[in-house]
């Protein structure tokens, strides 16, 4: 495992399957721990697996990102330093989204629902 992104905590969302999964293998390659999210639990708890078998670290956490509620749970849970983020007490460094969600109807709403920080 790599160091470059050693002390680091990064979110991948849609972590579960495809880029999202190989973002997040990539990342705890390089030594970043891993806030795995996903709404598929299994695929999400299948990557953290991953992860951890390669000598990395992390922790899932189910989200539905087209879900404000979800996306607000997800954050409060990364915000609390537990099992594995005892040793971090800040919020992801890093963020990658490797989650989508497409419709017409969300697409025509897309400027008014979302917000940049």
């Amino acid at each position: 495992m790599a160091d470059s992104l050693k002390d680091k905590i990064a979110l991948v969302t849609g972590a579960g399957s495809g880029i999202g999964r190989a973002t997040s293998l990539v990342l705890a390659r390089e030594g970043a721990t891993i806030a795995v999210s996903d709404i598929d639990a299994d695929g999400g708890e299948e990557t953290l697996s991953a992860i951890k078998d390669m000598g990395g670290d992390g922790i899932f956490v189910h989200a539905d990102v087209s879900r404000p509620a979800d996306v607000e749970a997800m954050a409060g849970r990364l915000s609390r330093p537990t099992d594995a983020w005892t040793a971090h007490t800040t919020m992801p460094e890093a963020r990658a989204i490797g989650a989508g969600v497409s419709t017409n109807t969300q697409k025509a709403h897309a400027t008014a629902s979302w917000t940049s920080t």
